[in-house]
């Protein structure tokens, strides 16, 4: 048979109520399914059924208990990357079996093209010398750009703490610590102008040259 359906995925979400999901692409067995919850991978048999297997539409998926309101349901077609027809020589040629592995064959094609489209992938204009292998981080450690723009390096924690604007505590509006950039929660803005008599200003940018003695209440983008 001819594959028109491109799809080797379907998501859904759930409503409480709804036990019985279509699949309207094209698999061979029950087992070349996967079904996920939330990301949470389901037992076939214990959790669900399917009905109507290697069919191109009119297949689906029933649930032992309907999925609860707002969950993810996502059924997605995974098939083992294998050849098994094995030709005799000299013997008739069984259309129907070269057929189904085509089918297999294309349907393997969809589904690393799903996979790929899931994945991340450089920009077309990402320059040629950049090197996107990534490192082995250990215990701690993230990944960022090194300082030429050029590569994926490792880095901890005491090295992007230069560049995140950590929360402010109690302690620093009460205390009234000066020339630092926090965050500041409403609370902390009311127990600031209940604690220190001192000039406050809303901007959209810390100024060059801050003022002392006055707090900067900079508007989030």
């Amino acid at each position: 048979m001819t594959i028109l359906i491109t799809a080797s995925s379907v998501k859904y979400v759930g409503n409480g109520a709804q036990q019985e999901f279509a699949v309207n692409y094209k698999f061979f067995q029950d087992e070349n399914l996967k079904v996920y919850v939330n990301d949470v991978l389901q037992t076939f048999v214990t959790d669900y059924t399917i009905s109507n297997s290697n069919e191109e539409t009119g297949s689906s998926v029933t649930f032992v208990l309907p999925p609860d309101d707002q969950l993810i349901i996502a059924i997605d077609r995974v098939l083992p990357n294998q050849q098994l027809l094995d030709l005799i020589e000299y013997d008739r040629f069984p259309a129907e079996s070269v057929e189904s592995a085509l089918d297999w064959i294309v349907l393997l094609v969809q589904q690393n093209s799903q996979n790929a489209a899931n994945a991340l992938t450089a920009s077309p204009s990402m320059p040629a010398d950049v090197d996107l292998t990534v490192p082995i981080p250990g215990n701690g450690e993230y990944w960022r750009w090194a300082d030429d723009g050029l590569s994926i390096v490792t880095t901890d924690i005491t090295l992007l703490e230069g560049q995140i604007i950590p929360n402010a505590t109690d302690t620093e509006i009460t205390n009234g610590v000066e020339a630092t950039v926090r965050l500041i929660s409403p609370a902390q803005v009311k127990l600031g102008v209940e604690t220190h008599e001192t000039p406050m200003e809303t901007v959209d940018a810390l100024p060059g040259t801050p003022t002392a003695g006055v707090y900067y209440f900079v508007k989030q983008p």
